[in-house]
């Protein structure tokens, strides 16, 4: 318990001091920052902290770690002190949003903390692997962490997610036994309230009055965001209370469901031990009559089976940093390129940068997502603009994609790995697994394109 509440205090000191030390930059979205103040903070320690300990010029110790949180902390209050009229002004006019963004993240840390609480255990799956990297990080005080089975190696894997829960172990002073599941508490408590936040700013959320319609939406949003699985979890009661033939569960072909419940048992739901893991492996092949071997063995996990389980892996500490990117990738989209930018703007792009480097770092697979959004950008500021300057746009992009390079290239200088590229799978993904694994999404997007689609005029 008291490890729980000192990991929640860090968090918080961190964000409110990096969302000081960051209110000129998002002065002009409505909530100045404060949801992806944790994240951000978080990541900016942990990319100092890497820095240092790659440059090999001073380790990477905990007290070295512990100061670069002091001077976050000192930073904030000079500039808290410099700007208090404005920060009181901000929190006066903003306080609405602010407060229900925190009060989401303190439910969500609350929830996650009992589930974990209830089930701290690190020894099962790939759990020994990622607490592995987890030591291994926390204990790197110069170079790259060492990799765990190859002695003398550093781990060729992309390893920064490790890093910053390693990071905020060594400034609590927590060991990484308890930081493993703290860990797992806070992700998706970041997540939750990143995607509140966002949803109200989308709706516009008003700053003089609780509107019950943007609020419902934006707590809607994070409960999908963070809860929301497939519908296998559907066909698991259906098959239980014997709902459906045998050519149906064929048809279905989900491996451990290829066949009705043939004994009856007195229950309405699954007993099965772990029966809801299924729910992570639908996308699989096994012959036109779905009786053979699987050839097309396909995880499909989501954020709550993630949670659940209590893997920590990069696809899951990623979230709540990808959604920091998109926060910025937001802010800048709204930026009137045609006018004379100031330093404030550079900055941000230059923020811009370095989230898409260390987003990138904590899971190689958002890079691509990373790059198409930044692309999007500013791709519809020059559509949008036939004024704008082309030079102008040129080094925004070019400033990303500096800074972005910049913070990847001291990992990847000394990456090594087998994977030779990517290949065609012989197999494609039956209508049926696709609409399981996307049909929540599907049932929830569809209504509104079909309705905006028809309210809108067709011009002639």
């Amino acid at each position: 318990m008291l490890y729980g509440i000192t990991w929640l205090l860090l968090i918080e000191v961190v964000g409110f001091a990096t969302f000081v030390i960051f209110l000129s930059i998002f002065r002009t979205i409505p909530d100045k920052g404060y949801s992806i103040s944790k994240p951000l903070g978080i990541i900016c320690l942990s990319l100092a902290t890497w820095l240092l300990s790659i440059s090999e010029i001073i380790p990477a110790t905990e007290i070295a770690t512990i100061l670069f949180f002091i001077g976050l902390i000192i930073c904030s209050l000079i500039i808290g002190t410099i700007r208090v009229n404005t920060l009181k002004q901000v929190v006066k006019n903003n306080w609405r949003i602010i407060s229900l963004t925190e009060l989401t993240f303190l439910l969500t840390y609350l929830i996650f903390f009992c589930i974990r609480y209830l089930d701290p255990g690190i020894n099962h799956t790939e759990q020994p692997m990622d607490f592995a990297f987890l030591n291994a990080s926390a204990r790197t005080i110069t170079g790259q962490p060492l990799d765990p089975w190859f002695h003398g190696d550093t781990i060729s894997y992309y390893y920064f997610g490790y890093w910053i829960f390693g990071t905020l172990s060594k400034i609590s002073l927590i060991p990484t036994v308890a930081t493993y599941n703290l860990s797992l508490v806070a992700i998706p408590a970041m997540t939750a309230s990143s995607i509140f936040a966002l949803t109200s700013i989308f709706l516009k959320f008003p700053r003089l009055k609780f509107d019950f319609l943007t609020i419902s939406c934006s707590v809607f949003a994070s409960l999908t965001a963070v809860f929301m699985g497939n519908l296998q979890g559907f066909l698991e009661f259906f098959r239980i209370n014997s709902i459906g033939s045998s050519s149906f569960w064929q048809r279905v072909c989900i491996d451990g469901m290829q066949n009705p419940v043939i004994n009856t048992i007195d229950s309405w739901r699954p007993t099965e031990f772990w029966w809801w893991f299924r729910s992570s492996r639908i996308i699989n092949y096994f012959g036109p009559a779905c009786e053979g071997q699987g050839f097309d063995y396909t995880i499909n996990e989501f954020p709550f089976f993630s949670y659940l389980l209590g893997d920590l892996h990069p696809h899951v500490m990623v979230t709540p940093f990808l959604l920091t990117f998109i926060y910025i990738a937001y802010d800048l989209s709204k930026k009137d390129l045609t006018k004379s930018l100031g330093l404030m703007y550079w900055l941000e792009v230059a923020l811009a940068g370095i989230m898409l480097g260390c987003v990138s770092f904590i899971s190689m697979w958002t890079a691509p997502i990373c790059i198409a959004i930044i692309s999007g950008v500013y791709g519809l500021h020059w559509l949008s603009n036939t004024n704008l300057n082309p030079i102008k746009l040129g080094q925004s992009i070019s400033l990303v994609f500096a800074m972005g390079a910049l913070v990847l290239l001291p990992y990847l200088w000394s990456f090594q790995s087998d994977i030779g590229g990517l290949a065609k799978t012989p197999y494609q993904t039956s209508a049926i697994h696709g609409f399981i694994v996307w049909g929540p999404l599907l049932i929830l997007s569809i209504p509104k394109i079909v309705s905006t689609f028809w309210a809108t005029p067709i011009s002639t």
